[in-house]
C-alpha cells in the first residue's frame, strides 16, 4: 500500500530526481512519531543506491523536505504536504535548493 498521493499526482520540478519521490514517500510512510532513519537504509528500502540516497537526502534538507539530526532523516511538515498531494509544480520549484546536486 502506498502512502499519499497517487504518483500522477505529485508535482516534479527541475532539480527533484525521481528518488527523491521514492526517498519522501519512504519517510512518509514511517512519519508517525520520532521516526528518524540514515538515508542509505532508506534507500536500500526502495532501491536506490546508498551513496544515491544520501547525496541526495541531503538536498531534500536544504529544500525543506526533510530534516537531519546527526546521520539520520525524518521528514517535515512540507515534506509530508508534498507527499500528500497537497503541494503544486510551483511551489515545489520553490524550494529549489542552491546544490549542484
Amino acid at each position: 500500500m502506498s502512502f499519499g498521493a497517487d504518483d500522477t499526482m505529485l508535482p516534479t520540478a527541475s532539480w527533484f530526481h525521481a528518488a527523491d519521490r521514492s526517498l519522501l514517500r519512504f519517510y512518509g510512510e514511517h512519519s508517525n512519531g520520532p521516526f528518524f532513519c540514515p538515508p542509505g537504509a532508506a534507500g536500500l528500502n526502495v532501491s536506490i543506491s546508498k551513496d544515491h540516497a544520501r547525496r541526495r537526502a541531503k538536498v531534500l534538507t536544504v529544500a525543506g523536505l526533510l530534516e537531519r539530526q546527526g546521520t539520520n532523516y525524518r521528514i517535515t511538515d512540507l515534506g509530508l504536504r508534498y507527499v500528500r498531494g497537497e503541494m503544486n509544480q510551483d511551489d515545489l520549484e520553490a524550494l529549489a535548493p542552491n546544490t549542484d546536486e
